[in-house]
């Protein structure tokens, strides 16, 4: 909370391929991840979306993760976020708000909770999740609205993620449930990055999509006792697993959708080969380096300008591309009724390994007198932060 609004602006002023040696080659355990991944997906019999990508590195691999596909049960993380999105505005209680199973709620492709069954929001979910229990999910989405899970999935950048089957025939785009790779794969880094609803909400659903029982796919290929946060989903001739492996290394997300392939067999191998080279794959770091060119003045009072100019160098092993962005976080004030926390974020531009970039950063000082911290950190659309933060102090005088 703050006591007046206040701004950030920061613009680029120069992208400078400051090299001092040739650009480092890329990593590895890269180099021989990228083919057998491509070699996996070339071998199988039908087609296929994959998209691996380890947020402490930056790698990231996809193959055609934009192809859209019917979501099957993918579409049951939906129904999850804004379960929990309307729990955390008080809308609805995860113990105390409860759904009945009706006889609309039961499909034709199968379910466990039979109609007349009461359970609490959260069980409804745990059933859906972990078993893919189809009943309780219909009857959590009769309670929510189709029309709200969509919005809510649009705004986490969930663009080709959509249920239909449940809309008026005239409101569907298409006649099935949608998802892509790239949504998949962004959902789930923004569960590890605590951005679905919040860190607390993200937090307990990894921990549910943990307890998963569904695990003839992605965990197949994974040594005994790894963890792993994830959902399938199936329809005839569709097989998908989606989800985030804990390795020795920081979790990776790995996200496979098929379809059309000979036998299921297939996309058991598939999933097999993409768990286990996630899971091993020595990667180096996603990392950034900054310089202040420019401080600001040493004294400041509320409603000054400040500018810093700042070197921001791509230290990572692996080009920066178009979706990489310059988080800025403003914190401070001297007690809990001032204090501040506001984030905006840039554009940078594609950066070459070992390159840099120049940008102006400004701010509008806070009313409320008092130390501040204005933490840079470098982000990726779909890996989220690098774990390099650039905290720069100052204090608000009083007038």
């Amino acid at each position: 909370m703050h006591s007046r609004p206040f701004a950030l602006v920061v613009s680029t002023l120069l992208a400078v391929g400051v090299m001092a040696q040739p650009a480092a080659a890329t990593a590895p355990g890269a180099d021989a991840l990228i083919p057998m991944l491509d070699g996996a997906c070339d071998g199988f019999s039908g087609d296929v979306s994959v998209f691996v990508a380890d947020p402490q590195s930056g790698f990231r691999y996809s193959r055609s993760p934009d192809r859209v596909f019917p979501s099957a049960s993918l579409y049951k993380l939906g129904v999850m976020v804004e379960a929990y999105r309307l729990a955390a505005s008080g809308a609805l209680s995860l113990d105390d708000t409860v759904v009945t199973i009706e006889d609309q709620d039961l499909t034709d492709d199968g379910y466990f909770t039979q109609a007349g069954t009461t359970l609490s929001v959260r069980e409804a979910i745990e059933r859906m999740i972990t078993i893919s229990d189809n009943s309780p999910a219909h009857a959590l989405l009769r309670m929510e609205d189709t029309h709200n899970v969509n919005a809510t999935m649009t705004r986490l950048g969930l663009t080709s993620t959509r249920i239909n089957v449940d809309l008026p025939e005239e409101e569907q785009v298409v006649p099935f449930n949608t998802t892509t790779a790239r949504d998949m794969a962004k959902f789930f880094m923004g569960l590890l990055g605590g951005t679905v609803v919040g860190r607390r909400e993200s937090d307990a659903m990894l921990r549910m999509l943990r307890r998963q029982q569904i695990n003839d796919r992605l965990p197949a290929g994974l040594p005994e006792g790894t963890e792993i946060a994830h959902k399938t989903g199936n329809l005839p001739g569709f097989a998908h697993d989606a989800g985030i492996i804990y390795t020795r290394n920081g979790p990776r997300v790995a996200v496979v959708l098929t379809s059309d392939y000979d036998e299921y067999d297939d996309v058991v191998t598939l999933n097999e080969h993409v768990g286990a080279l996630t899971y091993a794959a020595k990667l180096d770091g996603f990392a950034a380096r900054y310089r202040t060119v420019e401080p600001p003045a040493v004294v400041i009072r509320p409603n000054d300008q400040l500018r810093w100019i700042v070197q921001i160098t791509n230290a990572s092993d692996e080009a920066w591309t178009a979706g990489t962005s310059l988080y800025q976080t403003l914190r401070g004030g001297t007690s809990a009724s001032t204090s501040t926390s506001s984030v905006s974020q840039m554009k940078l531009p594609p950066l070459a390994p070992g390159a840099s970039t120049v940008v102006l950063v400004t701010v509008i000082a806070p009313s409320a007198p008092g130390p501040y911290v204005l933490e840079l950190e470098v982000h990726d659309a779909v890996l989220g932060a690098s774990g390099n933060r650039f905290p720069m102090v100052f204090s608000i005088h009083g007038n």
